[in-house]
């Protein structure tokens, strides 16, 4: 059974300390360099949680869909998606790859390839929804915080499973704890 984040510890995705080795201003600039602005429509999070970067794709997306598997952890990520007044979040609580019946310009994974049961199955949903999809994820090596170096998903698995599903994949390698990938399918 994988690592699964224990909503009671919420909090701790609140921490500002955070933002020190996992920044959202450096999250937006890539995503900005990634995704053209007319190209920034729809975007997909799988492991939404508090929204730490949920709330900063809804200023670069017309549409977000934030999904988690934790019901505490959604209704949370609404409460405060509605005390800044953001309308563009669609939220969806599901332990599958969800329902979504549009084509997405980008798919988010959050520090949650380590948490599903088959990651790849999730991979392989994302293929048919996207071109590019990102992985923010906890390097396999000892940190501060986060899950279980044994239960973390490495950047080389990580990298081989975009690949095996025809993505072309790079690594920012921006944040001590974290890599960031972004896996793009080569135009046709």
């Amino acid at each position: 059974m994988p690592h699964i984040f224990n909503p009671k510890n919420i909090k701790v995705l609140e921490d500002p300390e955070r933002e020190s080795f996992l920044s959202t201003s450096i999250f937006k600039n890539i995503i900005k360099e990634v995704l053209e602005e007319n190209k920034r429509n729809i975007a997909c999070e799988i492991g939404a949680g508090a929204g730490y970067f949920t709330l900063p794709l809804s200023e670069l997306f017309r549409k977000v869909y934030a999904t988690d598997l934790s019901i505490e952890m959604l209704n949370y990520l609404k409460n405060k998606a509605a005390v800044k007044n953001i309308q563009n979040i669609i939220f969806i609580h599901t332990d599958k790859p969800p329902q979504i019946d549009e084509k997405v310009d980008l798919i988010l994974f959050s520090n949650v390839l380590h948490e599903l049961n088959n990651f790849e199955e999730y991979i392989n949903w994302a293929a048919g929804k996207t071109n590019i999809i990102v992985d923010i994820d906890w390097k396999k090596k000892n940190t501060p915080s986060g899950p279980p170096v044994i239960d973390r998903i490495s950047l080389l698995e990580a990298e081989e499973a975009f690949t095996k599903y025809g993505f072309n994949v790079k690594n920012y390698n921006v944040y001590p704890y974290h890599y960031f990938l972004v896996a793009l399918k080569p135009l046709t």
